[in-house]
């Protein structure tokens, strides 16, 4: 039987459109935190993620849930390597099964950390919402951000879906449980995490910016107790 690592990177090619930001800023924003989005059943579709790194497109396609909703192992994987750090290149098969995972728990390859499982629970739920249309991953894990970022601890993606304005794409994200949804309305992409209690901001600040956070939202930081949880047999210094 192929190992998930070696299945994952068999299905990393694809093609991703262009990423465009937004035109003009915008100043009023709306924001429906009260949706009820119905948890599909029966055994999940494929659904399609994509990203662009360093010119080249990347892309997987795959069922990301098995038939009792519960994320795979190979897509936990895939989706990981997809989500590598930008500067990252690919790691290849023999990377993979040279490194020693035992030793680094946590962690596919040198600088490549393996996602939090149900962000998977989350993008299947939106494969769903927009069958269809791909989603396009933006950034994903970040080893330089600081120790309070979920993408700090593969918790968190920033992502878009292809042909998808992100007002609906925040909508139904804004009905997951255990979510953090972060609304870019001058940028191109909808935020993600997982958390312990669902939150919501709004940030009007352009590509590049400082954050500009709409009046009364704004991110909530991590508990210790909950960066500790994320860390489980990985040594990075808290605050």
């Amino acid at each position: 039987m192929e190992r998930p690592y070696s299945l994952a990177i068999a299905l990393l090619a694809g093609l991703i459109p262009g990423i465009a930001s937004a035109d003009g800023p915008v100043t009023t924003v709306f924001f429906n935190t009260g949706n009820e989005i119905p948890t599909p059943t029966g055994c999940p579709r494929a659904v399609g993620v994509e990203r662009q790194m360093g010119g080249h497109p990347e892309r997987i396609e795959m069922p990301l849930l098995d038939c009792d909703r519960t994320p795979r192992e190979e897509a936990v994987v895939a989706l990981s390597l997809l989500a590598r750090p930008r500067t990252r290149a690919a790691p290849t098969p023999e990377e993979l099964e040279a490194f020693d995972r035992a030793s680094h728990p946590g962690y596919l390859a040198e600088d490549i950390r393996e996602l939090d499982p149900e962000l998977l629970v989350r993008l299947q739920r939106l494969g769903e919402a927009f069958e269809g249309h791909a989603i396009q991953i933006y950034s994903g894990y970040r080893p330089q951000s600081g120790p309070t970022s979920r993408h700090h601890h593969a918790r968190a993606l920033d992502l878009m879906v292809e042909g998808v304005e992100s007002e609906r794409v925040r909508d139904v994200a804004s009905g997951f449980d255990q979510t953090g949804v972060g609304w870019y309305p001058n940028s191109t992409f909808v935020h993600i995490d997982v958390r312990d209690e669902s939150h919501y901001w709004v940030d009007l600040s352009g590509p590049g910016e400082s954050p500009l956070y709409l009046a009364g939202t704004s991110p909530s930081i991590p508990s210790r107790e909950e960066i500790e949880a994320s860390l489980e047999g990985i040594s990075i210094p808290l605050p």
